[in-house]
């Protein structure tokens, strides 16, 4: 239990400019000492969580909380047409780990939206399209940007195949019946699955 009132998102966000340097700079003077073990350039430093977890203390909330909060807030200052609606979300339902879900979906759709596609054909294509699952809420969904079966469908596949050829499609269980679908919409005759058995459960 913790023993101070949770702060509101700015007021973390505040406390995070204040005393996230103050503390770093504590703890550089901590490794250069030898008063902890740490490294001072590459590679991982020990302080860096130690940092995060007394900002976090002060806000009332998780270290980890904490730091999204403060992301949140960065990536609305250096973007603030793409990312100023996520701020506007976050202070209104106080809900920090949906809104840094939010900012990484739009990071993540912005990154698409810039790639430019290689102008080929190919005897083989591999694709892994980006499920959206309206079974579940916004908060379980996937931190990157999904698309609706229209809109995998409307993908340009013809463009890049030749005219024979391969396709290989990424489906979770549920999906597969979508996945024939599209496979045949875009001219594919269907063979078969191919199980991809994971050793350990991961995005």
């Amino acid at each position: 239990m913790r023993n101070r009132a949770r702060l509101s998102p700015r007021e973390i966000r505040e406390l995070w400019l204040v005393l996230g340097p103050l503390k770093r700079a504590q703890a550089e003077v901590r490794i250069r000492t030898g008063r902890t073990p740490g490294k001072l350039s590459e590679g991982a430093r020990p302080e860096t969580g130690r940092v995060r977890e007394l900002i976090g203390r002060q806000a009332g909330v998780s270290g980890v909380l904490a730091e999204k909060c403060n992301a949140i807030y960065a990536a609305a200052e250096a973007e603030p047409a793409l990312f100023g609606p996520v701020v506007d979300y976050l202070e209104r339902s106080e809900n920090i780990h949906d809104a840094f879900n939010r900012m990484r979906r739009l990071a993540d759709l912005e990154r698409v939206r810039r790639l430019a596609p290689i102008q080929a054909r190919f005897a083989t294509l591999v694709f892994d399209p980006p499920w959206q699952d309206e079974s579940v809420s916004a908060h379980q969904r996937p931190p990157y940007a999904t698309m609706t079966e229209s809109e995998i469908a409307a993908m340009p596949l013809a463009a890049w195949a030749l005219a024979e050829g391969h396709l290989y499609v990424h489906a979770p269980g549920p999906f597969v019946p979508m996945a024939v679908r599209l496979v045949q919409g875009w001219g594919y005759d269907f063979k078969q699955i191919l199980t991809y058995r994971k050793t350990a459960w991961s995005m």
